[in-house]
């Protein structure tokens, strides 16, 4: 029973030679080994190609934004191993956010611009950039960019700068403080201008955003 169990799982490498690191030999050499009656032999090395095909289905469907499908299989992986592969959890993570931002939930969209965020993973820049065009949300509009602020990348700063003549408040406040984040001086005078001009209430936000930048030059706000 042992042994037949092996030969079809042995079939089933035999199919995902395609997935690139499970070489023809490898699957050989496991038949070779169960011909031979080295079973227990055949068995382990059977274990350790089936994991690296697993690892690379995960990889695959995480990239594919097949997110359920990715953790149904990482949930195998762990099953197996009894262990947490965190890597591959990550990609798993990676997967499901990248799905939000696709989604039309637009607090999905929020709650996954915030995540990003605070990740710091620039592989964030390019989607949210994407979002923040394709949204019309002004809430969502607000997390994208202070999302993108933290992720420090001046790609972000063609998409940035547009939301400064957008109209909402916030939305525009929040830009100021990505681009000027950034380094951007067009995003400091934004503030500056706002903290010189506005009415109370809108004043003490821009001087919230100026304090956030713990820069030297803007203490006198």
């Amino acid at each position: 029973m042992k042994q037949n169990c092996l030969v079809w799982l042995v079939s089933v490498l035999a199919l995902c030679l395609s997935w690139g690191n499970v070489s023809a030999s490898e699957v050989g050499d496991i038949k070779s080994k169960l011909e031979g009656g080295k079973t227990r032999a055949a068995l382990k090395k059977a274990d350790k190609v089936l994991l690296q095909v697993i690892g690379l289905k995960i990889k695959a469907q995480s990239r594919l934004t097949q997110a359920a499908q990715a953790l149904r299989t990482y949930e195998v992986l762990v099953a197996l191993t009894g262990k947490e592969n965190l890597p591959l959890l990550r990609e798993v993570g990676w997967a499901y956010m990248m799905k939000s931002l696709l989604s039309s939930n637009k607090r999905a969209h929020q709650m996954a611009a915030e995540y990003l965020g605070k990740l710091g993973d620039p592989k964030a820049v390019a989607p949210l950039i994407r979002l923040l065009r394709r949204s019309s949300d002004f809430v969502t509009k607000r997390y994208v960019a202070e999302a993108l602020g933290r992720l420090k990348d001046n790609k972000a700063v063609p998409a940035l700068t547009k939301l400064l003549k957008a109209r909402s408040f916030l939305v525009r406040t929040t830009a100021a403080w990505a681009l000027a984040n950034l380094g951007n001086r067009k995003g400091l005078k934004s503030l500056q201008t706002c903290f010189k001009r506005s009415a109370r209430t809108t004043k003490l936000r821009c001087a919230y955003l100026l304090a956030r930048l713990k820069n030297k030059s803007v203490r006198s706000y």
